[in-house]
């Protein structure tokens, strides 16, 4: 039965905007898993044995919490994230990647203690089922579906305004940044969502770590491609939106002002965070 379902979900559930078998091939050299600490914190509060990932991609998160679980599942659409997360993963027997949507979770019911969600729920929805983010509400029901009594999921994400503030090259493509946050619910909405749900929702973590950790600090990084594919935003830009970036980039760089206009920018990511991890517990009885 799940095969027939994943067949008729594929073509939904894969990012519309983002050529995931093409950035496979470079994801790990700009992106580095945020948020662990919280992760970590739950997994060691609640003695969890085991950890679901939802969107795994090449495997950071759960390379970075093996030794803290028993038993691990990754989840992921796109076979290329799959084959590299597999390599990342070989020396652990008792992690497993599999492909699995998330509105349709291949997953036994109360059969984890822990699921993270990483960066992902702007993926789900497209144009056709905004502002209803009928795929992310389906996605939140399946994890408190999979979840155990008393068990615990980690989503980050980013609210509004982190998107517009707290990326300093935000104003490059702002049209696509807006692109980015129309598919993108704010953290009060979700909040909500997982109430509505029966989640116990714990204060936002707030997170100032980049998500493309030390190559996220580099003025000139939007000017190669493999910089810009480690967010999707860039993605949604247009051709024409992408050289008017890549200009305004290259003037402020000739004209001296890129340092400094970079730092000031960058400032707005220590008033905001990046990004915002929540954790909501599914009551134990």
């Amino acid at each position: 039965m799940f095969r027939r379902t994943l067949a008729g979900t594929l073509a939904l559930q894969m990012s519309r905007y983002e050529d995931y078998t093409v950035k496979s091939q470079a994801y790990d050299e700009t992106r580095v898993p945020v948020g662990l600490e919280v992760i970590q914190t739950v997994i060691r509060g609640s003695c969890a044995t085991s950890l679901v990932d939802l969107g795994c991609g090449t495997g950071n998160y759960l390379r970075a919490v093996a030794t803290d679980i028993e038993r691990g599942t990754g989840l992921d659409l796109n076979p290329n994230m799959l084959a590299k997360a597999r390599e990342k993963l070989a020396g652990f027997a008792h992690i497993d990647v599999r492909q699995g949507s998330l509105t349709s979770l291949p997953l036994a019911a109360a059969s984890f203690d822990i699921v993270v969600c990483n960066q992902v729920l702007h993926h789900l929805d497209a144009p056709s089922t905004i502002p209803a983010f009928t795929n992310v509400r389906a996605a939140l029901a399946e994890i408190f579906r999979v979840l155990k009594p008393g068990g615990a999921v980690v989503l980050n994400s980013s609210s509004h305004v982190q998107c517009r503030e707290g990326f300093w090259w935000a104003p490059l493509v702002p049209q696509a940044m807006e692109r980015i946050i129309a598919r993108l619910p704010d953290i009060p909405q979700l909040t909500a969502w997982l109430t509505a749900l029966g989640f116990v929702v714990d204060p936002p973590h707030i997170l100032r770590e980049p998500l493309q950790g030390g190559e996220y600090l580099d003025p000139r990084g939007p000017l190669r491609e493999t910089w810009r594919r480690g967010d999707s935003t860039w993605s949604l830009a247009t051709a024409d939106e992408l050289q008017a970036a890549l200009t305004r980039l290259h003037a402020l760089d000739q004209g001296g002002e890129l340092e400094q206009w970079f730092a000031q920018r960058d400032q707005l990511r220590d008033n905001h965070g990046q990004t915002t991890s929540l954790v909501a517990r599914k009551p134990a009885t």
